[in-house]
């Protein structure tokens, strides 16, 4: 049966990728917690990007909540705060790669390309999750 209510939050797993020495990729993975926009939510922030032609970093701003899985230079968690959401965000590419990821997170659930798990049934765990923290 179809649930009118969805979920107002979700974690997914994001790939942030930055060239490196000898023409390789650096692959570096962590997860982001996305707000579950509405269709009228999603339709108006479209609008507004087209009219305020905004850079996918604004975008990614509205749908980030949260991020997991991020450490600093020593190797320490670093807890998702304003500030560190913030620097985050300033990371060559990162605003594009989170807002991609969404919007990919959106189209492969519509198309049916998730695996499936029953409503009300315990969330899928993510390999390697351990500490999770929001933007207050």
């Amino acid at each position: 049966m179809l649930q009118l209510a969805t979920m107002p939050a979700y974690w997914w797993p994001v790939e942030y990728v930055q060239p490196a020495d000898g023409g390789l990729a650096h692959v570096q993975a962590f997860e982001a917690q996305y707000r579950q926009l509405d269709q009228d939510e999603m339709d108006a922030l479209q609008q507004r990007a087209r009219a305020e032609n905004l850079a996918d970093t604004d975008l990614a701003r509205e749908v980030v909540l949260g991020f997991r899985q991020v450490a600093d230079g020593q190797g320490a968690d670093v807890p998702c705060t304003p500030d560190s959401l913030a620097a985050l965000l300033r990371m060559p590419g990162m605003g594009t790669t989170l807002w991609f990821t969404y919007a990919k997170s959106r189209t492969e659930a519509a198309l049916g390309n998730l695996p499936r798990r029953p409503v009300g049934g315990p969330p899928a765990a993510m390999p390697g999750s351990s500490t999770s923290t929001t933007v207050q």
